[in-house]
């Protein structure tokens, strides 16, 4: 059954209440995991009134990792509608004569996050399937719908594969899996890069290093320890044209190298759709894939001005700017997104501001059944899994280094939900950390102590407000 809120109500509901005073049982609890009260804001509320039922400097800006999906979520699914489905298509200018496309053939992305290898398979065997043996133009990758990046933020390890590329036309994700053949090869194949095996030492956390090889190419040049590795693709696109062109000559189409560009009037011959968006958004909360809410989150900032964004922190500065029309009786003043994802210790978000967020998308959107659900699904598989609280805690998690972060709701026994969020920072310690770019073992292990403490309060917090 769909919902139908008015207007008026929906504004009445989501007013935010004056808090009350801090919560000193809390504090308590934060201190017995060691960690110190400024370093932490939470805030709880009845989901219905917004009355606040637990605060703790809930209007302090800190770094929300990646609850700041929580926002590319709510806007994308108002602006772009949780229907809408993506389409990656092939088009031609020119028509089919013997077997040979007379005319350009154009890979145009839709910006769908989860196109995959099969879906290029799909359009390959549908061009075979139109009699298309070779072609007598050229091969356009179009992938102009999005502006594009070669990675999500330039201080997180350039061989993290959540660092990966963004566009309009992006398959599995923007990586490949690096073979332990001799030499290394990947799968798929890796185009933009060579691989190498290396014996020199790789300071952590790097897990690969990107270097210039003999002729001036680039590669990657990988330690020989074992570990099974995956590594980013940074040029999203013409990694997608060039996979495609692979596909297409395996099933008897051959193609040449792919140059970017587009031809207006050509004409559609194949397509394929993504899933509709909801579902696309609840994979993105689930498991807090990078590369979907960067994409997600460049189609709605799309919509919201005359010109593509010129940067990923001016395209969520749209998505803020809509949130702040939207929920007018919210202090946005310290809110700051330098990307979409919540990636990297550049964005500021408070509890009250992630609270509001979670109380409208609730109401239009029912958000909360898109979340990991605790001790179930996604990133809270694993977490709060204890009788009194599996499947009572829906939530997005975010974690970078020295910063932790859930923000959802909370189903008690009484049927009453409220909404949450908990969020612990150590700016300055991760201040120092991001001046260091290659990391010692030990400044690693100290970095994910705390935020094991973190998260060990956070999950001791939830069970706590459960018990009321």
């Amino acid at each position: 059954m769909i919902r139908r809120i008015l207007l008026p109500s929906l504004l009445v509901i989501l007013l935010v209440p004056p808090l009350r005073a801090e919560d000193p049982a809390g504090i308590r609890l934060l201190e017995r995991f060691g960690l110190r009260g400024e370093a932490a804001s939470w805030l709880l509320v009845d989901l219905e009134t917004g009355t606040p039922d637990a605060a703790h400097r809930a209007d302090r800006p800190r770094i929300p990792a990646s609850t700041a999906k929580l926002v590319t979520a709510v806007v994308a699914l108002d602006l772009l509608g949780g229907e809408r489905r993506l389409v990656t298509e092939l088009r031609a200018d020119g028509r089919i004569e013997g077997g040979v496309l007379r005319g350009d053939l154009v890979l145009r992305g839709g910006g769908d996050p989860l196109l995959d290898t099969a879906d290029l398979l799909d359009l390959a065997l549908a061009l075979r399937d139109l009699g298309v043996t070779r072609l007598a133009g050229r091969l356009l990758l179009d992938d102009g719908l999005l502006p594009r990046f070669p990675r999500v933020v330039a201080s997180e390890p350039a061989s993290a594969p959540y660092n990966a590329g963004i566009g309009a036309l992006t398959v599995d994700f923007a990586r490949i899996r690096v073979i332990a053949t001799d030499p290394p090869t990947s799968v798929p194949p890796l185009f933009e890069a060579g691989l190498a095996w290396t014996d020199e030492p790789l300071a952590p956390p790097e897990t690969a290093r990107r270097a210039r090889d003999a002729e001036g190419g680039d590669r990657w040049e990988i330690p020989r320890d074992g570990r099974a590795r995956t590594l980013p693709v940074a040029d999203a696109g013409m990694h997608t044209a060039e996979l495609f062109r692979r596909l297409a000559r395996s099933v008897g189409t051959v193609l040449p190298a792919p140059e970017r560009g587009t031809v207006p009037a050509a004409e559609p011959l194949a397509r394929v759709e993504s899933a509709p968006l909801r579902r696309i958004v609840r994979g993105m909360l689930l498991y807090s894939n990078n590369q979907v809410a960067e994409t997600i989150g460049l189609l709605a900032g799309r919509t919201l001005g005359e010109r593509p964004p010129a940067s990923l922190e001016a395209s969520a500065a749209r998505l803020l700017d809509r949130v702040r029309s939207e929920l007018p009786s919210v202090d946005w003043a310290s809110a700051r997104l330098v990307n979409h994802s919540g990636l990297g210790a550049g964005s500021r978000l408070t509890a009250v501001q992630l609270v509001a967020l979670l109380r409208r998308g609730e109401a239009r959107h029912r958000l909360a059944a898109l979340l990991p659900a605790s001790g179930w699904a996604g990133t809270l598989r694993r977490r709060l899994q204890e009788p009194a609280t599996a499947l009572r805690v829906w939530a997005k998690t975010g974690t970078i280094d020295y910063a932790s972060a859930i923000a959802g709701y909370l189903l008690p026994e009484s049927g009453r939900m409220r909404a949450f969020a908990i969020l612990l920072d150590d700016p300055g310690a991760r201040a120092i950390y991001d001046r260091r770019p290659e990391k010692t073992v030990a400044e690693l292990a100290d970095a994910d102590a705390w935020n094991a403490r973190a998260r060990a309060f956070q999950d001791a917090l939830l069970a706590r407000w459960l018990e009321r």
